[in-house]
C-alpha cells in the first residue's frame, strides 16, 4: 500500500479532518481488496499489526499478503501527514516518505535505490457510498519518475481514501517507453480492530 501525485491544473477542495482520519492504523484493522493486474484477478489483504520500533520511532506495521507472499510496511501517522518509514524494520529508508496529506501538493527526491522524483497532490472528492456507508473521500495523486536518462520509468497512481476507513481504491499505470502496465485495487471488505468504525 505504498501511495502520492501528479500536479495537474485543478482546484483543490478542502477535506475535513486529519491525515490519520483517512489512513487509520489501529491494530487488528484488516482490508481485503480485489486486484486486477492487466486482466489477471486475485486478492490482496492488509492487516495492521501491533506497534513496533523502527530505530527509535514507534511505527505501525501493515502486513500485506498477496499470492502466497507477504511484505510488512512501516508507517507513522501524524495529524497532518502519514509517513512510510520503509519495508525493512532494520533498514528503513534514509528519509521517510510522505504518502498522505489532507490537501495541497508535496514532493521529494528519494535516493534509496535509484534516483526517483515523487510529486503528490491531494483533494477532496466529497462524499461517497463506501461499503454501505456515506463517507468523505480524499484522493491522492502521485507521479513517480525513476532514473535520469531519456528512458524513464514513470508510475502514475490515484488513491482514494475514505474517512475512518482508509484506502478504498488504488489505480496505478506504469510506463517505460512504449510498454505499459495497469493495476487496480478495489476494497472488497473491511474488519475493524476496534469495532467502532
Amino acid at each position: 500500500m505504498v501511495i502520492g501525485s501528479l500536479a495537474l491544473a485543478f482546484i483543490l477542495q478542502s477535506a475535513t479532518g486529519n491525515a490519520v482520519d483517512y489512513f487509520p492504523l489501529d491494530p487488528g484493522d484488516r482490508w481485503v481488496y480485489t486486484r486486477d493486474k492487466d486482466g489477471a484477478m486475485d486478492e490482496v489483504t492488509y492487516t495492521v499489526e501491533k506497534p513496533d520500533k523502527v530505530g527509535k520511532v514507534l511505527a505501525s506495521p501493515l502486513l500485506m499478503e498477496e499470492s502466497g507472499r507477504s511484505t510488512t510496511l512501516y508507517y507513522v501517522a501524524e495529524p497532518d501527514t502519514v509517513w512510510l518509514l520503509g519495508v525493512d524494520r532494520d533498514n528503513p529508508y534514509s528519509r521517510p516518505h510522505a504518502v498522505l496529506k489532507v490537501g495541497g501538493t508535496w514532493n521529494g527526491d528519494y535516493m534509496d535505490r535509484d534516483p526517483v522524483n515523487v510529486d503528490n497532490s491531494a483533494k477532496s472528492l466529497g462524499k461517497k457510498n463506501v461499503l454501505g456507508q456515506t463517507r468523505e473521500v480524499l484522493e491522492v495523486t502521485t507521479k513517480l519518475t525513476f532514473g535520469n536518462t531519456k528512458e524513464k520509468l514513470v508510475i502514475l497512481q490515484h488513491a482514494e481514501y475514505a474517512k475512518g476507513l482508509g484506502l478504498i481504491r488504488f489505480e496505478m499505470e506504469q510506463k517505460l517507453d512504449r510498454n505499459k502496465q495497469h493495476m487496480l485495487l478495489t476494497l472488497k471488505s473491511f474488519d475493524s480492530g476496534t469495532k467502532e468504525k
